[in-house]
């Protein structure tokens, strides 16, 4: 966990089983930028830069194979600030539930970000986000996905799945 600072110019090449992200897991308070992920992770909620980031994630790659039991995300589950000029050519699979190519919940923003990994989940999937908004009005502009999306069901129990290139559900609350 890093509390607060910043987390600038990271690599990550070495693959990582039973990982939570590539260059950090929790970032309180914390702007990530230019940091990347070249190798494949693998574990239950993956993710190619970082788990949680509460402030902005700039200029961030992932071109390792994220291989997620629950969850899978190409640079980040869950992004308060923003995320902007992030990019994904990894593929993303989760075998039980949500994949995204690069973020899974967004707050404020999401600014030219592409993917181009081919993303593959169980329940929702999308190119760039699953879930943008956080109950308040959010800016996406100039983000692109050429990767495959597919949702992968194993049985019928699912009831309610969402897939998309760029964006599942847009959450602006009432």
């Amino acid at each position: 966990v890093v509390q607060v600072g910043e987390i600038k110019d990271c690599v990550n090449k070495i693959e990582i089983n039973n990982a939570a992200a590539g260059i950090v897991a929790d970032a309180r308070i914390t702007d990530i930028e230019s940091c990347k992920n070249e190798a494949t992770l693998k574990g239950g909620t993956v993710n190619g830069i970082a788990g949680t980031c509460s402030g902005m994630i700039i200029n961030c790659s992932n071109t390792g194979n994220i291989e997620a039991e629950s969850q899978g995300f190409g640079i980040c589950k869950n992004i308060k600030e923003g995320i902007k000029d992030c990019s994904n050519s990894g593929n993303v699979t989760s075998q039980n539930g949500l994949a995204s190519g690069i973020v899974g919940f967004a707050s404020k923003s999401i600014v030219n970000c592409v993917n181009s990994g081919n993303i593959t989940g169980f329940s929702e999937v999308a190119g760039v986000a699953l879930i943008a908004g956080e109950n308040k009005p959010i800016l996406i502009d100039n983000c692109r996905n050429s990767g495959t999306i597919q949702l992968n069901y194993k049985n019928s129990e699912i009831t309610y799945s969402c897939i998309a290139g760029i964006v599942c559900e847009m959450n602006y609350g009432e």
